[in-house]
């Protein structure tokens, strides 16, 4: 069954036959469907949606310059006929945090661990620093996405409430970018889980050791219960 099937990554300049569909990845990246040629970059996600129940999406994978997967997305899985709505802790404002970002002085370097066991690393650009209760705590981003810092962070709420692994929570850059120290809004209400509590078949980014909260936040996205 479709759903069975788990991310296959692929190197560029492969060969992958399946189903009657010849997919060829080159350098740039070219693919050629239905006899129909297309290019894109290939830091660039392209979705392919064809004219039977499944898609397939190809991807850079995290960390990775060389390497591509394609991941298959059965529409009539049982998972995704019978999804159970999201769960959410009720919006509570004391975790609208105001804190300071801090730009990396030096050229470091953090390593990210992935669920399915590798990891890659990726350069510090700084932290934030607040204050919970009197104690100062600080949050490195992974990366800056869509023009937002991308944070991966644990909590004390993780034993039972919450993602095992780590939430996501995008922040508003400065108007300077991450160059400059300044204020910035850590707002845990909007925290997320990563696409792995949904589905086995994919690779999550999980929290460092260093951003992972002694404390307990009740905001935010819940774990999903199948």
């Amino acid at each position: 069954m479709l759903q069975d099937i788990s991310s296959l990554c692929i190197e560029p300049g492969a060969l992958l036959l399946w189903l009657g569909i010849t997919y060829r990845l080159f350098e740039g990246v070219s693919r050629l469907i239905a006899g129909t040629k297309c290019t894109t970059d290939q830091r660039t996600i392209s979705s392919l949606s064809l004219q039977v129940p499944f898609s397939f999406l190809i991807y850079e994978r995290a960390g990775s310059e060389e390497q591509l997967c394609l991941t298959i997305r059965d529409a009539h899985s049982p998972d995704v006929m019978q999804f159970h709505p999201l769960r959410w802790y009720p919006a509570d404002p004391q975790w609208r945090l105001k804190a300071i970002w801090i730009p990396a002085t030096a050229q470091e370097v953090i390593q990210v661990a992935t669920t399915t066991g590798t990891s890659f690393h990726t350069p510090k650009i700084g932290y934030a620093e607040f204050v919970v209760k009197g104690t100062k705590h600080k949050l490195t981003p992974v990366r800056v996405e869509d023009g937002k810092l991308f944070f991966i962070f644990l909590d004390a709420t993780r034993s039972k409430d919450t993602d095992r692994g780590g939430r996501f929570l995008l922040v508003d850059l400065l108007r300077d970018g991450v160059k400059q120290p300044g204020p910035i809004l850590l707002d845990f209400n909007e925290a997320t889980n990563p696409y792995c509590e949904y589905s086995i078949f994919t690779s999550c980014p999980m929290a460092t050791r260093e951003n992972t909260l002694p404390f307990t936040i009740r905001a935010g996205e819940k774990r999903y219960r199948f």
